[in-house]
């Protein structure tokens, strides 16, 4: 049987700990300037009421259209789950938490001809905790009110008793109507085919 001496076990140990030291150091490398579009911001944290969500905006670049785009994510402060997205962006900025810790208010530019262009202020409901099988409720009210205050062609079609699984398993009537009320957006919007329907102003 071979006996390592103390003196060649810690020679053979100091050796390994520097292999693994000059292994580290090559994969790294100075940051240069186009770095920059990799890098990821993260600022204006909000603390909900209760102390366990955090909102914050995040920041990212989007190298094609030459622009810093925003949205906001969500993590809770016990560090049991990733941050996840809030909001789609891409200019959403300054959120806030109601005081009851149910909902979030945010300033959202809304894109024109790629920029951003007037502002809106939303609310939406907190994402912890959310029901799917709960009415969609004031958050698509608040936004049909915001954008016909914009003069964006809008409407709301509302489904009684249906929750936000309506397209997968609501009553098959509404299924079907919900498809006609898409398909005669489209032939309005995109073929020009305007049957009255919606009386849009």
């Amino acid at each position: 049987m071979r006996v390592i001496r103390p003196l060649g076990a810690a020679l053979s140990m100091f050796l390994l700990l520097i292999a693994a030291v000059a292994s580290d150091a090559a994969d790294r490398r100075p940051i240069t300037e186009q770095d920059i579009l990799e890098f990821k911001w993260i600022g204006d944290a909000q603390v909900s009421s209760d102390g366990t969500q955090v909102v914050f905006v995040r920041v990212v670049v989007n190298e094609d259209k030459d622009r810093y785009e925003t949205s906001h994510f969500v993590v809770p402060t016990n560090g049991g789950a990733e941050a996840r997205p809030f909001t789609s962006g891409p200019f959403d900025a300054s959120p806030r938490w109601s005081p009851d810790g149910k909902t979030i208010a945010f300033v959202r530019a809304i894109e024109k001809d790629g920029k951003p262009g007037k502002k809106i202020h939303g609310w939406i409901q907190k994402p912890p905790g959310f029901d799917p099988a709960s009415p969609p409720g004031n958050g698509g009210e608040q936004m049909f009110r915001a954008l016909k205050y914009l003069e964006i062609p809008v409407v709301m079609a509302r489904f009684p008793d249906e929750t936000h699984e309506l397209s997968r398993s609501g009553k098959p009537s509404h299924r079907i109507e919900r498809l006609r009320h898409i398909v005669a957006w489209f032939d309005k919007y995109l073929q020009g085919k305007d049957d009255g329907a919606y009386d849009v102003r």
